[in-house]
């Protein structure tokens, strides 16, 4: 049992391999016998990360006679193994323990699939609408914390539909990511831009300061997205956008009312005429 041809099996005193199985031996890519009698950190990540499991672990084995964990550990050449380890205490008296190491890495994969699904928009990457109300929360909570302002910016494409009609649906798509490359390409590294669904996107700016900053950014993001875009079969599109602006903490102070106030002055930059920003609380 101990052998097990899938299972990694290894005992430890004072912090050192003193026996382990074939398997162990093969998931973290040694010869036969090379990893007896060294430290168990050489199966870790990095320093660090091994202290804090070794504390961790020596507390509960103490206490409980038995710890499990899932951490990351490292293979002889390098790579990252996710590893789900349950050890018990064979001897209080010298500290010895043993351990059942099983590969998850897999199964981390997979959950991050799964993950990143739930909150990413799958034509673009873009974070979704569960994604930006987290982030949003986040934001509104620390800019509070600091007396800050942010920005939520509602955009609504002109002209897309026409696009769709025209050249079709592969098209559109093809312009939606397109459209969401260059506004990432226009925000800062703290900021988000997030889609919707069809041509809504919203960008949060946090932090910013009403005034020339805050224009500098919406005047790159409306000319950026007003040139060409290049589609399938070597025709082009032009689309221009409409944006409703909203400030926190001065035009709302919580997510709801932040987005439906940039909403609002979104159809207000579209009943003005479109292609051009409006900002809650003003006339277009």
């Amino acid at each position: 049992m101990l052998d097990n041809e899938v299972v990694g099996i290894v005992r430890i005193r004072d912090r050192k391999l003193v026996w382990k199985n074939s398997a162990a031996e093969r998931m973290f890519g040694y010869d036969p016998d090379e990893l007896l009698h060294q430290a168990a950190q050489v199966l870790c990540a990095d320093r660090r990360s091994f202290e804090e499991e070794a504390q961790a672990a020596d507390a509960a084995l103490s206490a409980k006679g038995r710890h499990r964990t899932q951490l990351q550990m490292r293979r002889k050449g390098g790579e990252l193994l996710w590893i789900d380890a349950s050890g018990v205490l064979l001897s209080p008296a010298t500290g010895e323990s043993m351990w059942v190491l099983v590969d998850i890495s897999q199964m981390k994969d997979y959950q991050a699939q799964v993950e990143h699904l739930a909150f990413h928009d799958a034509l673009t990457q873009l974070p979704n609408r569960l994604l930006l109300a987290d982030r949003l929360q986040h934001a509104l909570a620390a800019n509070a914390r600091l007396h800050s302002r942010l920005a939520v910016c509602c955009l609504d494409l002109d002209g897309f539909k026409a696009v769709n009609d025209r050249h079709g649906h592969s098209a559109g798509d093809r312009l939606l990511v397109e459209v969401a490359r260059r506004l990432q390409g226009c925000v800062r590294q703290g900021d988000t831009v997030a889609r919707l669904g069809g041509d809504e996107f919203v960008v949060l700016l946090t932090p910013v300061a009403p005034g020339d900053g805050l224009l500098a950014i919406l005047r790159r993001i409306t000319s950026a997205l007003c040139q060409p875009i290049e589609l399938p079969g070597g025709e082009s599109a032009q689309v221009s956008v409409s944006v409703g602006v909203a400030i926190a903490p001065d035009d709302a102070r919580q997510p709801g009312a932040l987005l439906d106030k940039a909403d609002e002055a979104l159809y207000a930059a579209k009943r003005a005429g479109k292609n051009r920003v409006s900002f809650a609380g003003l006339e277009s």
